[in-house]
């Protein structure tokens, strides 16, 4: 759960830290704000048509995010990374989650930090297509 609410913030940390002028960073910033909708359906929302995608998995590209179709809601992950090791195209990705399972729990806790699961994965292209579900694509953030 929430993965989507890890991968919003980090997708407008990225945007604030871009070279992107400040009125493009704005625009960019609040298109990525009101994108509703799960995992899988990051990849197609509307509010994804300021950004630059990608449906081939060799299109990996730091900032950007990726989108999987799995079980009701999909998964979604911030890619920062891309690099070379032995000849293999190697991902660097980061993803986040709510540990609990009830909205109450999320609610309840004084440590909100509590319930929230961040992950940091290094993966081959084969590992990342099928990491979490059937790819769908990227959305590029930083053009």
């Amino acid at each position: 759960s929430q993965c989507v609410w890890y991968a919003k913030h980090r997708a407008m940390e990225i945007l604030a830290s871009s070279s992107y002028d400040e009125n493009t960073k704005k625009t960019l910033i609040n298109s990525i704000n009101n994108t509703r909708g799960n995992g899988q359906d990051w990849y197609n929302n509307p509010n994804s048509t300021y950004f630059q995608k990608s449906r081939n998995i060799n299109d990996a590209k730091a900032g950007s995010i990726v989108s999987w179709t799995r079980g009701e809601y999909g998964h979604v992950a911030i890619v920062e990374s891309v690099y070379t090791l032995n000849g293999q195209t190697m991902v660097t990705l980061t993803e986040g989650w709510r540990t609990r399972n009830s909205a109450k729990d999320w609610y309840v806790t004084s440590d909100l930090w509590s319930v929230a699961n961040l992950q940091k994965s290094e993966l081959t292209l084969e590992q990342l297509k099928n990491h979490s579900g059937t790819f769908n694509g990227y959305v590029y953030l930083l053009g």
